[in-house]
């Protein structure tokens, strides 16, 4: 069996600004694209894992050193593909024996020239221990709500991911083996994901579960990002389109990495 380590919570939350925040708000807008400041990040250990949270979002998930997950939260396009701010409501972390948990609550910004009322409200629930990563996000539309895409976001690294072998599990229910693009792909990856297993090293081996929609993959290095990125909705349906009021969305990601001597050949 293995070893049970409790969860240890070392974090830090870094609330002075960086050194770019202390410029002006149009110093900042031509340096990174808005006048608003980073939200704050607190640092978390949980045994073998180190991670970030930041107001929603876990970033840079390390098992053993080994970073497998450049990061995941949700992300709300309006009918434009523009990026909606989201304006929290609750941020709360609990120890949970062996697991650390995360509430956060937030709700779509206002448009400055509609209603007063978010059309969006979001809640997501995320938990992690020493096996694995749970993310659930529940969406709720308070009025029809046209978006591009709304939904759960991962960010895979690039060390230890280009031009690995990967394992697809597709809604069919039917495994593909491919690699990893090594070089830029123009094109997404792959489609139609449920499951998707690579190993960054001999000894671990990254599981990824997918429900609520169906996802695919693009490569964010054509945007300058080191990673590749797993979002719901296919480009290839219809967009934007609507989520009608009063409905609620669900989605759910996890993510495990077992200990073993396993690698994809």
């Amino acid at each position: 069996m293995p070893t049970r380590i409790a969860a240890r919570i070392v974090s830090f939350t870094i609330n002075q600004p960086e050194p770019f925040m202390s410029v002006s708000e149009g110093a900042r807008v031509r340096r990174v694209g808005t006048p608003n400041l980073e939200p704050a990040r607190a640092h978390h250990v949980a045994g073998p894992v180190r991670f970030t949270w930041q107001s929603g979002a876990i970033r840079h998930l390390s098992v053993d050193g080994v970073e497998v997950l450049r990061g995941i939260g949700a992300v709300i396009r309006d009918d434009n593909w523009g990026t909606y701010a989201l304006l929290a409501e609750m941020d709360a972390t609990h120890p949970c024996g062996d697991a650390i948990e995360f509430i956060y609550r937030a709700r779509v910004s206002p448009d400055s020239d509609g209603p007063d009322e978010s059309p969006l409200s979001l809640e997501l629930h995320t938990r992690i221990d020493e096996a694995g990563l749970d993310v659930r996000l529940s969406m709720t539309a308070c009025e029809r709500f046209v978006t591009c895409r709304s939904g759960l976001s991962v960010l895979l690294p690039l060390v230890g991911v280009v031009g690995n072998a990967v394992e697809v599990t597709h809604s069919d229910g039917h495994n593909e083996t491919g690699y990893f693009p090594r070089h830029i792909s123009p094109g997404q990856p792959f489609f139609d994901i449920r499951g998707l297993s690579f190993a960054p090293t001999r000894q671990r081996t990254i599981d990824l579960y997918f429900e609520g929609d169906v996802f695919e993959m693009e490569d964010q290095r054509n945007w300058s990002d080191a990673s590749f990125k797993i979002y719901n909705r296919p480009l290839a349906l219809p967009s934007p389109y609507r989520i009608e009021a009063g409905e609620t969305v669900s989605q759910r990601v996890r993510l495990q990495w077992p200990n073993a001597e396993r690698a994809l050949q």
